[in-house]
């Protein structure tokens, strides 16, 4: 009966060391994640954007929206993580007009974006959320690119 009990304290104590080391594990990763505007990011290189690197996306993505010159851009924080080699990824929101001249609405997007020295230089809308399915692929893909959006 003691080598019952013996083996069941071993089989416990293991369990709690295991859940020990798993807790230790958890709570590093968890110290890598931090809240922003109520949106979880994770901890990697972000900048704001450079008024020239606005300028350029607002140029180089607006021409395929209605009445181009009047988009509102609700620029977020780069995510340094998602550039190689002259391109990158990078998401935020725009607010265009519908063909009948009316704001739609502040709605998110991801970019294809060309770099030069660690800079956007220009970019192509991929995705735009332009209904509730558009919405949940662009916020995966985002995701992804290291973007959580609300």
């Amino acid at each position: 009966m003691s080598f019952l009990t013996r083996k069941t304290l071993f089989t416990v104590a293991t369990g709690v060391f295991v859940a020990g080391i798993a807790a230790m594990v958890f709570m590093q990763d968890a110290a890598d994640i931090f809240w922003v505007d109520n949106s979880l990011v994770s901890d990697t290189p972000t900048r704001d954007l450079h008024a020239s690197e606005q300028a350029a996306l607002a140029k180089s993505l607006s021409p395929g929206l209605n009445d181009p010159e009047s988009v509102q851009w609700r620029w977020l924080p780069l995510n340094m993580q998602t550039f190689e080699k002259g391109q990158g990824r990078y998401c935020a929101y725009l607010n265009a007009k519908d063909g009948s001249g009316n704001y739609l609405g502040f709605q998110p997007f991801l970019a294809a974006v060309r770099t030069a020295r660690k800079e956007i230089r220009s970019g192509e809308l991929a995705l735009v959320a332009t209904d509730a399915e558009a919405l949940q692929v662009v916020k995966r893909m985002c995701a992804q690119s290291g973007y959580n959006l609300p």
